[in-house]
């Protein structure tokens, strides 16, 4: 359920874009670090596994395109 949550949060974050290299790591960046309340965002680390894994398809995915 989780899963499908984040996936629809990046196509509403990024409608018309494509999901690069660069979206994925700015989205780790913000999901690993304490907000200003010094607290995790909920499901941080669900969220931070998952885009990592996508982030590892999209590096392949360069490579083999460049």
């Amino acid at each position: 359920m989780l899963l499908y949550a984040v996936i629809e949060w990046l196509s509403k974050k990024y409608p018309s874009k494509s999901w690069t290299v660069g979206i994925f790591s700015k989205e780790i960046a913000k999901f690993a670090n304490v907000n200003k309340k010094a607290k995790y965002r909920p499901y941080c680390q669900f969220v931070v596994f998952l885009l990592k894994k996508k982030l590892s398809v999209a590096k392949n995915q360069a490579k083999s395109q460049g």
